[in-house]
């Protein structure tokens, strides 16, 4: 809140005289005469700024490093916006379990009643589609969330295959929920053996995409004459 006040005037005997005379100050002088200044100013009370805050559901607590990420992303966040109040939570203190269904129900039934409690949601393409089946809306997605791409510069930060292909955001009614921090990571295996009987040399560290292409198609290539072909990937989720 600021307060603004004016410059107080004390006027003098004669002031005050003129004035008990002609009600007026402006009605009599002395010389040299200036005009007078008005009596004790009142205070005047500048409107207060309206506050803003956020209201943010956090994700991954207790997951390591990702819980670590979400902090310091908040860390940087209040110390760049010291004009923000944030209000933090994270799911897994806030819902009644950690789950895609339980955060699904909480957004719907914000939704339903119209008590908006949260700017910043857990959310992916399963929540959505649990969303979408609880309000029996497949677009709620376009009413109700930030569509990130019509923002200045997202377009810019992320690889030309997600923001222009229709892939990225099929699974969530076609909007851009929020920026890309992470996709999934596995730990890959090679067997050397069956790597050298194919013709591959396989780089250990520095791997791009095209790289992997690359093994690939080699080994398209070698199943083209080979008397048993070597599948390109196998996922063992049982090891």
């Amino acid at each position: 809140m600021k307060l603004l006040r004016t410059k107080t005037f004390r006027p003098s005997g004669v002031d005050v005289l003129c004035l008990i005379l002609t009600g007026t100050l402006w009605g009599c002088s002395r010389a040299p005469s200036a005009p007078a200044a008005p009596p004790e100013a009142e205070r005047v009370e500048a409107a207060p700024e309206p506050a803003r805050s956020l209201r943010w559901m956090g994700h991954w607590k207790g997951e390591g490093r990702r819980e670590h990420l979400v902090r310091e992303v908040l860390e940087d966040f209040s110390y760049t916006h010291p004009d923000i109040q944030v209000e933090f939570e994270f799911a897994a203190d806030l819902l009644p379990a950690k789950s895609q269904s339980e955060a699904a129900r909480h957004i719907a039934e914000m939704i339903r009643t119209g008590n908006l409690d949260w700017d910043v949601i857990w959310l992916d393409p399963l929540i959505y589609h649990q969303v979408a089946v609880e309000l029996d809306d497949p677009d709620w997605g376009r009413k109700h969330l930030v569509d990130f791409s019509e923002i200045e510069g997202f377009a810019e930060r992320h690889k030309p295959f997600l923001v222009q292909g229709a892939d990225a955001h099929r699974h969530t009614g076609g909007v851009f929920v929020g920026p890309y921090i992470e996709g999934f990571f596995y730990s890959a295996w090679y067997n050397q053996a069956t790597a050298d009987r194919v013709g591959l040399k396989v780089r250990d560290v520095g791997m791009t995409e095209r790289d992997l292409l690359g093994y690939v198609e080699r080994i398209h290539e070698y199943n083209q004459t080979a008397e048993k072909p070597v599948a390109p990937f196998i996922d063992d989720v049982t090891s």
